[in-house]
Order: structure tokens, then sequence, then C-alpha cells
């Protein structure tokens, strides 16, 4: 978001918490009653009023779409800032590097499908696994969670927690164990 849309985002977000302080106070009935008849009829044909809440009508409908576009879910990213500028890093890379760093470094995986969100410490990965039977399940999950984390850690340079694995099927060349 550019600086004249923060600033604008911050002029509304003080705007509209004066008006909510004010509905408050008004409504547990600390305003006498002769102040807000008065503040009305102010109101009424204020065409000086009137044209600053047009601006702020257009202001804010102009923030709804800037944030609607820039927010569209198309690029979900992960932003790092360094001295030359900012680094985006779309969620759909990072599970592209999981499927492909577990499925080449794990043996026993046959199918991975990552989901990476951002959480609060960094991002967090759920991972669902096909495996291979006759392999310990536990070993393999610990192996998997840590060879992601690592991984990430050195190539994206973000911290992956938690890191979910799980064993969703166990397959044998394509054919499903039942």
């Amino acid at each position: 978001m550019s600086v004249w849309a923060r600033l604008l985002m911050n002029i509304y977000l003080v705007i509209f918490n004066l008006a909510l302080i004010i509905l408050i106070v008004t409504s547990f009935g600390l305003i006498p009653y002769i102040y807000i008849d008065q503040t009305i009829k102010y109101f009424y044909a204020n065409w000086q009023l009137s044209g600053f809440l047009i601006i702020l009508l257009v202001g804010g409908l102009f923030l709804l779409f800037k944030r609607k576009k820039s927010d569209g879910g198309r690029y979900r990213s992960i932003i790092q800032y360094n001295e030359l500028g900012e680094l985006k890093i779309t969620l759909d890379a990072i599970e592209s590097l999981t499927t492909r760093v577990v499925t080449q470094q794990i043996k026993g995986v046959r199918e991975v499908k990552p989901t990476v969100y951002k959480s609060d410490k960094g991002i967090g990965v759920d991972i669902v696994v096909n495996v291979i039977p006759d392999i310990n399940l536990p070993d393999l999950s610990k192996k998997i969670q840590d060879l992601v984390f690592e991984h990430l850690q050195d190539i994206v340079g973000i911290t992956a927690n938690p890191i979910t694995v799980t064993i969703k099927d166990i397959v044998t060349d394509g054919i499903k164990v039942k």
C-alpha cells in the first residue's frame, strides 16, 4: 500500500474511532439531548459538510477497491526487505519447494501435497503424504518436518512453524493398501 493510501487509511481509522466514541457516549445518555438536536440541525442542508462527506466516501471506496485488488489472493506472498529493496516469495513457490525436497530426499514418500500459510512465527506448512507400506511413520514424519524446516530456513530464509505432517494413505506402486 502506498504512503498516501496508508495516510488516508489512518485518517479513516481516527474518524471512525471518534464517531464510535461519540455514539457510545450518546448511547449512555452522557450527552444532553439538546446538543444532539442542535448538531442534527447543523448537519441538515449543509453543503460544505456534504462535500466533505462525499470526499470521504470516494476515498473510502478507493481504499476498499485498492485493498481488494492488492489482496485478491492471486499472489499470496511473503515479503522480505533488504538494503536493495524487497523480495516477494509466493506461497505457491514455497509449496513447490516443499514438494520437491520431500519427494527427492525422503525415501518411501509417493505423493506430497503441501499447503503453506502465514502464521505468527513466520509460515506454517501442512503436508499431506502418501507413503509405501512397512515404513516407520513417526520417524518418517519427523524426517519430513526436519528436512522442510532446514530447507526453508536455508533456501527461503524464513522459519516454518508449525510443520504438520498427515499420512493420508499407504500405497504400493500406485495401488492403495486396504
